[in-house]
């Protein structure tokens, strides 16, 4: 499990209590702003925020230079997430480091409580939460984590059920909305492997792991956290609070909605195999799971692409049915936008519409 190759801080160097808050941005001008006051506002001190500029078009970098005086400002041509990521770690001197988006806002005693959780139980090596959803019209939900991510919809749980432990944590003298909230904790990398479910944008971690596990891998694209996260559930527990301690935008210009689906469908599947390729013992335990999910993957992957990309549709539906035998639904329906145009496809469709529109008598 050879770490992703970029610089990084002796241990001895960092700062105990500290904690680095990493931000990655590119074009946000419009929201950047918000992200950083909600960190400026946390009930946690001390904390350095590291803004990492990945090189902007727009006015970010103004925005950003408005608070010069309370922040770290970093420059870079646009590289992607992962060397954003990276960049912003070479510079964290914090014992625990936390992860942004530059379009999200964190509730005040975000840092409180996921510093305490570190501190009461030396064995998790690394924390998420559950998290709000909002929009331009307002909120959208209380509770996002389980639409977001759909693995945890296995457990009746939710994404608690993922955990193998559950425990409470006393945070009385933290926050006043409730003195004890409920955590879940421990080794959770079999599960991880099927499917990512922890937030990135709700990560705390301990510095310290990233001399084992190393920083973010540029390969893995836009599903870099999820690769990641993978290699660090390896070799620490995961806790989770069952609290949401941030708000989480959703727009049309971030990387998961639908304009950027196509592209990360194929990073998903690069990750997925990346995950079982480096872990032998992983493979033996549940390799014929994970390569069928990745199968039914593809081909679901294949239909999205067949319009616009026959190349790749045609390689994932080769590769599902004959490289790992699985014929499902899917198989079929993007077979059929293969081999009929689109032209033909929209024209049946066009018929079936006015055919099923009853007229007047």
């Amino acid at each position: 499990m050879a770490p992703a190759r970029f610089d990084l801080p002796s241990p001895a160097a960092y700062v105990p209590g500290l904690v680095s808050i990493v931000l990655a941005v590119h074009n946000g001008e419009v929201d950047v702003q918000q992200a950083i006051e909600s960190v400026l506002a946390q009930t946690y001190a001390p904390i350095e925020l590291i803004a990492v500029d990945d090189g902007s078009l727009d006015n970010t970098l103004h925005v950003l230079r408005s608070y010069c005086a309370r922040i770290q400002i970093i420059q870079q041509p646009n590289g992607g997430l992962p060397t954003a990521r990276n960049t912003g770690l070479r510079h964290a001197r914090g014992e625990f480091i936390a992860l942004m988006d530059h379009d999200d806002v964190w509730i005040p005693d975000r840092i409180a409580i996921q510093v305490r959780l570190l501190r009461q139980f030396s064995e998790v090596g690394l924390c998420s939460s559950n998290f709000r959803a909002f929009n331009s019209a307002g909120p959208v939900s209380d509770s996002y984590i389980s639409t977001y991510y759909p693995l945890c919809n296995t457990s009746p749980a939710g994404a608690t059920g993922l955990y193998p432990d559950s425990a409470e944590l006393d945070v009385s003298d933290l926050t006043l909305v409730e003195p004890r909230i409920r955590i879940a904790k421990g080794m959770v990398y079999d599960v991880l492997a099927q499917a990512n479910f922890v937030h990135p944008p709700t990560v705390l971690f301990r510095a310290s792991l990233l001399a084992q596990c190393g920083g973010f891998d540029p390969q893995a694209r836009n599903t870099c956290d999820w690769e990641w996260l993978s290699r660090v559930s390896r070799i620490t527990e995961f806790g989770y609070v069952d609290r949401p301690l941030i708000d989480y935008r959703l727009s049309e210009t971030q990387m998961t909605s639908r304009q950027h689906r196509l592209s990360n469908g194929l990073d998903y599947l690069l990750v997925k195999r990346m995950i079982w390729q480096r872990d032998p013992e992983l493979v033996a335990r549940q390799g014929t799971d994970l390569k069928h999910q990745y199968a039914e993957e593809a081909l679901a992957i294949a239909y999205e692409h067949a319009d616009p990309h026959p190349r790749i549709a045609w390689r994932l539906l080769l590769a599902a049915t004959f490289g790992y035998g699985v014929i499902n639904s899917d198989t079929f329906r993007a077979l059929l936008r293969l081999l009929v145009p689109g032209a033909i496809r929209r024209f049946v469709q066009r018929r079936r519409c006015a055919n099923s529109v009853i007229k007047p008598t």
